[in-house]
């Protein structure tokens, strides 16, 4: 998968361990290594033991109005959407992944009746050994920003969870 500049890449892909993970590289040289991406539905983590199945692909490019320092926001980007399956309940849902020439973004889209409940969605970034990260941290009275400094690699990564306000470092 490319971005529309072809510079920004990226792999969605089933891990050895069967759990649901990415890679994101720029200009040929790893950003993101193997991560795990997933989401926790009524107390099971649908992200493991999954197969993955390319449903369609397509490019957008969409302009749409906003105040602020612009007029006009546009929304250019290839866009990947993927049918996911959960083997033991054999739950499917969908996989939407872009590719902006200055980003990568994904999301879940989980069908069902009645009361669901989504306990946890994880999103795992790994980065590479050499990385040098500054990490932006808001809550409702507070910006501040982190420097995480060099080695956060592969045995380490961040971790943020979807119910709360923060990021940590592992």
């Amino acid at each position: 998968m490319t971005a529309p500049a072809g510079k920004l890449s990226a792999e969605v892909f089933t891990a050895p361990n069967g759990s649901l993970a990415y890679t994101v590289s720029y200009d040929g040289r790893i950003v993101c290594d193997t991560s795990s991406m997933g989401v926790t539905i009524d107390g099971t983590d649908t992200f493991e033991e999954v197969s993955l199945r390319l449903a369609a692909s397509r490019e957008r490019d969409e302009s749409y109005p906003v105040r602020g320092v612009h007029d006009l926001a546009r929304d250019h980007a290839r866009e990947y959407v993927w049918e996911v399956t959960h083997r033991p309940t054999r739950y499917v849902y969908t996989l939407e992944t872009r590719l902006y020439d200055d980003g990568f973004a994904y999301r879940f889209i989980l069908p069902g009746r009645g009361v669901r409940h989504v306990g946890d969605e994880a999103a795992e970034w790994r980065l590479p050994a050499d990385s040098r990260t500054e990490l932006g941290v808001e809550t409702a009275d507070l910006c501040r920003r982190v420097d995480l400094g060099p080695g956060i690699g592969t045995e380490h990564g961040i971790l943020a969870r979807a119910r709360t306000d923060h990021a940590a470092a592992l």
